[in-house]
């Protein structure tokens, strides 16, 4: 796994080794469970490595922690966000846990606690990561089997929204927004098409409350993928999210 490590150094983390096995233990259960019941169509274990692992790992790699003078998390330009402890992420349709669990496992190996909500409705990979978690030792986790917008106990309770291939981003917006606290942060890790998703944003960033911050690119295996964050500047009405799927079939 020497990508993986690679990623792992830049981020800081020292020793590596402990979360280099964590990781190890997720790419085997994962490779394993997926070969009876499908959850990623990524299956070969070097792919997972790549395209999972070390994409998810990526957003830590643009950010600053609160006190620099010690911080380990690399300083790059543009900075995305400021990390600092106790820190709540939620990762709406967190399918087998990317990004959020190894978000979580790096924070943990750099002693920034933080706490995750992951929200899936498909039941097999919830199931999933509650074994997971319980492999990787880790006690810092909630897993909702549940569609977000059936969950309005959680409004306004997040710094962090971390999104992965779930949805187009007026869609996205709307599942997200209402679940962040004021000036709390929307990150989606997106590919090819994200200014043009932005740009179909307009009245959902409006309706919504929320404003563009940055869009910044990076690589996996040579293929560029974009990191886009928003940011909620003002409360979202109560009637965010719609039902009966209508942040999907009719987008705001």
């Amino acid at each position: 796994m020497q990508k993986l490590r690679k990623t792992l150094e830049n981020i800081g983390i020292n020793p590596i080794e402990p979360t280099l096995d964590k990781f190890k233990i997720y790419q085997g259960f994962l490779h394993s469970f997926n070969s009876h019941t499908n959850l990623t169509s990524i299956k070969d274990l070097e792919e997972i490595e790549t395209r999972h692992f070390v994409d998810s790992l990526s957003l830590l790699q643009f950010c600053k922690r609160e006190s620099e003078d010690k911080a380990n998390i690399n300083l790059k330009k543009p900075s995305l966000l400021t990390i600092r402890s106790s820190l709540s992420f939620l990762d709406i349709g967190c399918g087998a846990g990317f990004p959020s669990i190894p978000l979580a496992l790096a924070l943990d190996a750099l002693n920034i606690p933080c706490l995750f909500t992951l929200v899936d409705s498909v039941k097999k990979k919830t199931d999933f990561l509650k074994e997971l978690i319980e492999k990787l030792s880790l006690t810092n986790i909630t897993i909702f089997h549940s569609r977000i917008e059936d969950l309005t106990h959680l409004k306004n309770s997040f710094d962090i929204i971390v999104n992965r291939a779930v949805a187009s981003l007026p869609t996205l917006l709307e599942y997200s927004l209402p679940f962040l606290k004021t000036n709390g942060h929307l990150i989606a890790y997106k590919g090819k098409n994200a200014e043009e998703e932005l740009a179909l944003s307009k009245n959902a960033l409006s309706t919504l409350g929320g404003k563009f911050v940055s869009l910044t690119p990076y690589q996996i295996d040579e293929i560029e993928f974009k990191l886009l964050v928003i940011e909620k500047e003002k409360s979202t009405s109560t009637k965010y999210p719609r039902g009966q799927n209508k942040p999907r079939l009719k987008p705001l």
